[in-house]
């Protein structure tokens, strides 16, 4: 190592910063950047002196985060566990779920969906009421009710802008023996599209008990033999909004043509209607708020 390398000292992170109480912020960074120049690093010191206290928005999602962990990774496993696949659940495994599920995996699916729940109310509570949240959401990226209709938005988008479009209400699969209403929020501005987003966390959670108190009993997986021949189109409610799947088939393994029309792709031409005229700062919020898959726009 070099002589003139400077020597690294302990001091308490930018994290532990972070984690103190929004009032205590500024005696905590001061003694920081105190601690710091006392180090030699007058540099560091300086930068640190120059830290602005976090939103409390910011501040309250870091304590979540911080105080439980493993939340995401208890989600996932759960995930893992009931449809064999991690990455993509939607591949289930339905003879794995079979030989497992009304054992250990619906104690754990239940297990987790409590401990989720617990941990939403912060979460909710912060993102809707928070005066900073508020001040970069509320009247930006306003869609009206008709833009919504006549560009053919889906999901939360079209929620956000009072329409009540949820292809679930069709009753498709199981929906139509679950309680079920679409969340809807008039506004049209991001606000509302993330008031959506919030609200349907718990009602997923309600659903998916639903789901677990009125599975029926007896075989999950239906062998299909033979070929798939002819065309079809399937419709279903995705995260993001409304999912259209064509398929034609000609009697071999291999499907003869697949299209798919993704909400995201949908919401571009909402998504264009809100852009012109907002503030530069404000286009990262706006895109964001329709929660794009940039890969479902490359088409």
């Amino acid at each position: 190592m070099s002589a003139d390398r400077p020597t690294l000292v302990a001091l308490p992170s930018l994290d532990d910063l972070y984690a103190a109480e929004p009032e205590e912020f500024v005696a905590a960074r001061n003694a920081l950047a105190k601690q710091l120049k006392a180090a030699g690093d007058k540099d560091t010191a300086a930068e640190v002196a120059k830290l602005r206290r976090p939103p409390v928005s910011a501040w309250a999602l870091n304590q979540v985060a911080r105080s439980r962990p493993d939340e995401i990774e208890a989600v996932m496993t759960a995930a893992a566990d009931l449809a064999g696949a991690l990455a993509d659940p939607a591949g289930a495994d339905l003879r794995a779920i079979q030989r497992a599920f009304r054992s250990a995996i619906e104690a754990v699916v239940r297990t987790t969906l409590d401990e989720v729940e617990r941990e939403l109310e912060p979460i909710i509570t912060t993102m809707r009421d928070d005066y900073t949240v508020r001040e970069r959401t509320v009247g930006i990226g306003r869609l009206t009710k008709e833009e919504a209709h006549e560009l053919g938005a889906v999901g939360p988008v079209a929620r956000g802008c009072g329409i009540p479009m949820d292809f679930r209400t069709t009753g498709y699969e199981a929906y139509g023996d679950l309680e079920f209403k679409p969340v809807v929020f008039e506004g049209g501005d991001c606000y509302a599209r993330c008031k959506v987003r919030l609200y349907e966390m718990p009602q997923s959670i309600s659903l998916m008990r639903g789901a677990l108190d009125k599975l029926p009993a007896g075989p999950l997986a239906v062998p299909v033999k033979g070929n798939p021949d002819g065309e079809t189109i399937s419709r279903c409610e995705q995260p993001r909004g409304e999912v259209i799947y064509y398929m034609r088939a000609n009697n071999t393994r291999n499907l003869e043509r697949l299209r798919i029309r993704t909400p995201t792709f949908a919401n571009l031409a909402p998504l264009l209607k809100m852009l012109p005229g907002c503030q530069l700062a404000d286009v990262p919020v706006i895109v964001l708020a329709i929660d794009p898959c940039i890969s479902c726009t490359e088409r």
